[in-house]
């Protein structure tokens, strides 16, 4: 079972390893963790402006051919080179205004859902798992119920449609409220 944790709300540093070890590695096997207490030398986020987040989506979408590219000709890295992607992130942006937000927000413009599907593309053309699996589906990872209409769909899985399908596909998707998780 895969499982991604957004624990940048849970604030002091450290806070994200804890909660991996006492929570995380309760609920999945495989873990992308999102935490506050890196430094900027170690993890880059998607910015908040349409420009930087074009040139963002394309920098991580150049980087990843590169690297798959360059890895793949070694002889550690050839077998890797038809891999299925899964990747998850925090997008700071809903893709779906309808959906995702509890209260409408402005869909992304169009030169941001083309970067985006630029690097879906290169990650062998993946797909949100959230929204094929529930095409009509409203659950919120940001937000919270008390401040009404703050809550938003950021946080999203994507994997390639072919590992949506058949008996080892993904079948489901769930998202686990901090306070269930105890932490």
């Amino acid at each position: 079972m895969l499982g991604y944790h957004n624990v940048n709300g849970l604030g002091a540093p450290g806070a994200g390893k804890a909660y991996l070890r006492d929570v995380a590695l309760r609920l999945s096997d495989v873990h992308a963790i999102s935490e506050t207490s890196w430094n900027k030398g170690q993890v880059r986020a998607l910015p908040h402006t349409d420009t930087e987040r074009i040139a963002f989506l394309d920098d991580v979408a150049d980087g990843i051919e590169q690297a798959t590219a360059a890895h793949a000709q070694t002889p550690v890295g050839a077998p890797w080179a038809s891999a299925t992607y899964l990747w998850a992130g925090d997008l700071n942006l809903t893709a779906n205004p309808s959906l995702d937000n509890e209260k409408r927000h402005s869909a992304p413009t169009p030169e941001v859902a083309a970067a985006l599907d630029r690097l879906a593309q290169v990650m062998s053309g993946a797909t949100d798992v959230y929204r094929a699996l529930y095409p009509q589906g409203r659950e919120y990872t940001h937000g919270s119920v008390e401040k009404k209409g703050s809550r938003r769909r950021l946080d999203v899985w994507f994997a390639p449609p072919a590992a949506l399908l058949g008996p080892c596909g993904v079948v489901s998707a769930r998202r686990v409220d901090r306070e269930a998780a105890a932490f």
